[in-house]
């Protein structure tokens, strides 16, 4: 079997090192078994499988990373903002309603409809399908464009979670139903999103935001970052369709993260400050000696 060796030799160091942090920092779960058990199931039953793991291998880091972050919550490293941060909301971005100046996502509460909600929440949904499908594109048709977006992508999540760390922040929907009040304890909700799921007749944003391990990461809005992200990699490696996939699902996705009260205006704005600044460094570091001497690794392993 052609390379099994190396994807033995890859499964063994990225399961011990995986194992190792998980269970002895985090605390590990049923979630940690399935993850690293496809991981490393994908990579040895077939080098295809094994290449698959290596275009996902900017998911995996930032899923690692995200899951990391209940070792040290973010609220216990700075103050959670949460009346400071609506008032600033207020102030830039607020319109009037009903004789008061309210923020966007209170002025969209009135004037929701079931059209709009399925728009949005199917715009919101491809926060990780869309990224992938460009990723398996880019597997295909462009590998060392994939290196780049999958190197990109991962320093978008790093930039993103260092940000969560400097400013915890809350979202709308636990402001504007919670109030100025800090509670650790606080589930993830969906918030208006659970329109998509009674429409749909399923309970997807649910069972995506009862697992939420950052309540209070909101700032910035990660889900903005991704589509503008792939817009400017795709129009980078001159792949037009994309180009257009990634403007529309930056359209829907701004809009109805408000829309939905999951981030204000600010959160967008940090977020595609995330992606352009991912982007501006990896033009950067791609031309370097150490990035090309990785890349050629990579590359080699993807077509051993």
């Amino acid at each position: 079997m052609e390379g099994l060796g190396t994807r033995i030799k890859f499964s063994l160091i990225f399961g011990s090192l995986f194992f190792m942090v998980f269970y002895g920092f985090v605390g590990w779960t049923s979630d940690h078994s399935v993850l690293l058990g496809l991981i490393i199931g994908f990579s040895l039953i077939h080098k295809y499988g094994f290449y698959i793991v290596l275009a996902l291998a900017g998911f995996i880091g930032f899923v690692t990373l995200y899951d990391a972050m209940t070792f040290l919550p973010n609220y216990e490293v700075n103050e959670v903002h949460l009346k400071d941060l609506y008032d600033l909301e207020v102030k830039y971005f607020g319109v009037m309603d009903q004789g008061r100046k309210v923020s966007l996502c209170e002025w969209y509460q009135g004037r929701m409809n079931d059209f709009q909600s399925l728009i949005y929440g199917f715009s919101y949904l491809l926060w990780v399908p869309g990224p992938m499908i460009f990723t398996f594109f880019l597997l295909i048709k462009d590998k060392p464009g994939l290196v780049d977006f999958a190197y990109g992508y991962l320093l978008t999540n790093m930039i993103g979670i260092i940000i969560y760390y400097l400013y915890p922040a809350a979202p709308p929907w636990y402001y504007l139903t919670y109030g100025d009040v800090m509670d650790p304890t606080a589930m993830g909700s969906e918030a208006y999103l659970s329109e998509f799921d009674r429409l749909t007749g399923t309970e997807i944003f649910k069972n995506i935001y009862s697992k939420g391990a950052n309540v209070f990461g909101a700032v910035p809005s990660l889900h903005a970052a991704y589509p503008l992200l792939g817009l400017l990699f795709a129009y980078r490696l001159r792949h037009k369709w994309f180009c257009v996939f990634f403007t529309l699902m930056a359209i829907g996705t701004w809009i109805g993260a408000v829309y939905s009260w999951h981030h204000y205006v600010i959160d967008i704005i940090l977020g595609i400050f995330c992606a352009l600044l991912a982007f501006w460094l990896m033009i950067k570091i791609i031309p370097t000696r150490p990035f090309q001497n990785f890349k050629a690794l990579y590359l080699r392993l993807l077509s051993m």
